[in-house]
C-alpha cells in the first residue's frame, strides 16, 4: 500500500510549514511528500535532514524566482522512486514501494495560465500506463463545477475547465477526494469577501483503484498555508452489513425452468399474501440452483480452467488423450465458454454500462468500472447536523440508526 501527501505549502523554509509538516509526517507516516510552490531554487541534503529527517530522499524541481518549485521527497528504505520527467509544472515518477509493487506519480503545480498549464497535459498524457497504478494530485489551479468553489463569481465553464476535464477523461482519471473539509484553499479574507476553492486535488487510474480499492484521499487541517495538505491512504472496504440480502441476477435469465418450477407450486391465501409467497418462493428456489449448480462463479471460471490446462498438457507430452479423456476436454471447454458468458454477465450487472454491446467480452474493463462503481457506493463519513464528521463503521451506524428512527 502507498501513502502519500500533496501540499501547497506556499514556501517550504517557512517555520510554519516546516513545523505543521513534521507533524503531519509524525501522525500519518507517509511513505512519499509531494510539496507545491516551495519557492526554492535550491535544496539541500541538510535541509531535507531538518525538514524530514534523513531516512528520506528527494528530488528538486526549483522555483522560477520566488514563483513555484517542487518538491518530491520518499523514504528510501520503504520506496525506491525514479524520476521520468520534470519541469516546472510537474514531476512524474515511477515508484516502487517494498521492492515489488510499481505505481506512477505526478505532482502537479499548474501555472495561472491555462495556456501554460497545456504543458502539463502534454507532459503527462503519453507518459501514464492504464496498466500501472496511477496517482496525479496538486495544484492544479483549475476547477470543475460550481461544486468546487465557495463565494466569489459564479462559475462559468471556460476552454480552461473544459481542458482539464478532458486530461482526466481521457487517461482514465478518477477524483479520489472522500474526507475533510470540501475546499483546499481559501483566501482569508473576512465577511462577503471570503472565499474557498478546490483547487487542489488527487485523481486515481482504474489500475490504482483496483490496486487499492478502498483508496482515499482526506482534505487535512489548513496550517501553514491557505491550501490543505492532501493526505493519499488506503482504507478497509469490509464493511459488511448484518443479515443476507439476496438481490436479482440477470445470470437467471438463463434457466426459465427453474422459475417456472417455483413459480407453478399452489399456495394459499389472499391474492397478495399468494404473490408475496410465490416471489419468496421462486428467489429461494434460484439461490438453491445458483449455489448447487455453479456456486462460486469465479471459482469455477478458474478451476475449469486448471483442468482444462491440465489434459492439453497431458494431450501434448506422450500418447495423448484417449477417446474419454478428449470427450471431457471438449466439454469442460464447452463448460468454461458458458461460465465465462455467466461471468460476463455478473460483472457487466455490477458495472451497469447500459452501453456495452452484447458480444463484448472484456471482463478485466467490467471489473475496474464495478470497482469504481464499489468505490463510489462506499459511505467512507458522514456529515452530522452540527457539520461534525462522523466516521468508522459503529459511528455510522448509530448515526443512520438515529437518524432514521426520529423520522
Amino acid at each position: 500500500m502507498i501513502k502519500a501527501i500533496f501540499w501547497n505549502c506556499r514556501g517550504v523554509k517557512k517555520p510554519s510549514s516546516r513545523n505543521h509538516l513534521q507533524a503531519l509526517v509524525k501522525e500519518h507516516s507517509p511513505v512519499v511528500i509531494c510539496l507545491l510552490e516551495t519557492r526554492v531554487q535550491s535544496f539541500s541534503r541538510r535541509e531535507v535532514d531538518r525538514l524530514v529527517r534523513r531516512q528520506w530522499n528527494f528530488h528538486v524541481e526549483p522555483s522560477v524566482g520566488k514563483s513555484g518549485g517542487i518538491i518530491v521527497c520518499w523514504l528510501n528504505h520503504i520506496t525506491r522512486l525514479q524520476v521520468i520527467h520534470s519541469n516546472k509544472q510537474v514531476v512524474v515518477a515511477q515508484a516502487t514501494v517494498m521492492g515489488q509493487h510499481i505505481w506512477h506519480i505526478c505532482a502537479v503545480y499548474a501555472d495561472k495560465d491555462y495556456i501554460k498549464r497545456r504543458i502539463i497535459w502534454d507532459s503527462i498524457s503519453p507518459l501514464l500506463d492504464a496498466e500501472i497504478p496511477t496517482i496525479v494530485g496538486g495544484d492544479f489551479n483549475c476547477i470543475l463545477s460550481q461544486d468546487d468553489k465557495r463565494g466569489g463569481k459564479l462559475f462559468t465553464p471556460t476552454t480552461a475547465h473544459n481542458e482539464f476535464a478532458s486530461f482526466l477523461a481521457n487517461n482514465d482519471l478518477h477524483d479520489g477526494w472522500n474526507g475533510g473539509q470540501r475546499y483546499s484553499w481559501c483566501n482569508n479574507k473576512k465577511g462577503k469577501a471570503r472565499m474557498w476553492v478546490r483547487l487542489d486535488r488527487v485523481c486515481f487510474n482504474s489500475a490504482a483503484l483496483s490496486a487499492l480499492p478502498g483508496s482515499a484521499v482526506t482534505h487535512l487541517t489548513r496550517i501553514g498555508s491557505d491550501h490543505c495538505p492532501l493526505l493519499v491512504q488506503g482504507r478497509n472496504l469490509e464493511f459488511k452489513p448484518q443479515g443476507s440480502i439476496l438481490k436479482f441476477e440477470d445470470v437467471w435469465l438463463d434457466e426459465e425452468e427453474v422459475v417456472v418450477r417455483g413459480w407453478q407450486k399452489p399456495a394459499h391465501g389472499s391474492p397478495p399474501a399468494i404473490l408475496n409467497h410465490k416471489f419468496a418462493r421462486t428467489l429461494r428456489a434460484l439461490k438453491i440452483w445458483g449455489r448447487e449448480k455453479f456456486g462460486d462463479i469465479h471459482a469455477k471460471a478458474k478451476d475449469l480452467e486448471n483442468r482444462i490446462a491440465e489434459l492439453q498438457l497431458r494431450e501434448s507430452t506422450g500418447t495423448g488423450l484417449n477417446d474419454s479423456e478428449l470427450n471431457c476436454l471438449l466439454q469442460l471447454v464447452a463448460d468454461y465458454n458458458t461460465t465465462l458468458s455467466r461471468l460476463e454477465t455478473w460483472w457487466l450487472q455490477r458495472a451497469k454500462v447500459k452501453w456495452a454491446k452484447g458480444g463484448d467480452r472484456n471482463t478485466v474493463f467490467f471489473h475496474k468500472v464495478a470497482t469504481c462503481r464499489r468505490r463510489t457506493n462506499h459511505i467512507h463519513c458522514l456529515v452530522g447536523q452540527d457539520g461534525e464528521e462522523i466516521i468508522g463503521k459503529e459511528g455510522i451506524q448509530a448515526a443512520l440508526v438515529g437518524h432514521f428512527s426520529s423520522k
